[in-house]
C-alpha cells in the first residue's frame, strides 16, 4: 500500500514540474525584454526590414511587419545568433525568430530544456529527415527549436553564416486570431468565386 502512495506522489511531482516548466514559458510572455502583444511603439530601437517572404509577396499579409534591433543586439545570453527578427501584426508583437549554427542551437536547446522541461512534442521535417523540430507549447507562447543535421552556409550582409538551427517564439492568442481571419477570408473568396461562376 505504501508503494502505491509513493508512486502517486512521484507521478504528481513529475507532472506538476512539467506543467510548471511550460508555465514559465507563458509567464515570461516574450523574449528578452520584448513582450508579446505589445505595441511596436514600445520599442523605438527596432528598425523595419523585410523578410524574403515579404519581398516576394507583399500581398501575403499587409498587416505583417518585421523589425530588427538597430543596436544589433544579436545574442541570446553569451550565444551569438544571426539577425533576431521581431514580427508584428497590426502593430502587436507576434513572433520572434533567429538562426544560428547547429552547435549553438544545440546549446540553446539544452538551455531551453533546463528552463522549460522536455519539449511538448518532437517531429521531423517532411522535407528533410535530418531536420528535427522540438516544440514547447504553453497556453500563450509556443517555442520551436529546429536542429538541422545537414546545415547550410548562406551569405548575409556580405558575411558567410552557418545555419543549422532556427528558433521561433509565437504568441498563440494572436496566431489563433490570424488563422481565424485567414479562414474567413478564404471562405469569402470561395463564395465570391462560386457567385462569379
Amino acid at each position: 500500500m505504501n508503494k502505491i502512495y509513493i508512486l502517486i506522489i512521484i507521478l504528481f511531482i513529475g507532472s506538476s514540474s512539467m506543467a510548471q516548466s511550460v508555465y514559465d514559458l507563458d509567464s515570461r510572455n516574450g523574449f528578452k525584454h520584448y513582450k508579446f502583444g505589445t505595441s511596436i511603439k514600445s520599442y523605438p530601437n527596432l528598425s523595419r526590414t523585410k523578410t524574403l517572404l515579404e519581398r516576394l509577396n507583399n500581398s501575403l499579409d499587409a498587416n505583417l511587419a518585421t523589425y530588427i534591433d538597430s543596436k544589433k543586439d544579436n545574442s541570446v545570453g553569451d550565444i551569438a545568433v544571426n539577425d533576431i527578427q521581431y514580427a508584428f501584426v497590426n502593430g502587436s508583437l507576434y513572433t520572434v525568430s533567429f538562426e544560428t549554427s547547429l552547435l549553438k542551437a544545440r546549446t540553446l536547446y539544452k538551455t531551453y530544456v533546463e528552463l522549460y522541461g522536455k519539449p511538448t512534442s518532437r517531429s521531423t521535417s517532411p522535407i528533410n529527415e535530418k531536420r528535427f523540430i522540438y516544440t514547447w507549447k504553453g497556453k500563450n507562447v509556443h517555442l520551436e527549436v529546429t536542429l538541422d543535421e545537414s546545415p547550410q552556409t548562406y551569405i548575409s550582409g556580405g558575411n558567410n553564416k552557418e545555419s543549422g538551427g532556427h528558433v521561433l517564439y509565437t504568441y498563440v492568442p494572436l496566431d489563433k486570431k490570424l488563422k481565424e481571419l485567414k479562414a474567413q477570408s478564404e471562405r469569402s473568396s470561395d463564395n465570391k468565386l462560386r457567385r462569379d461562376l
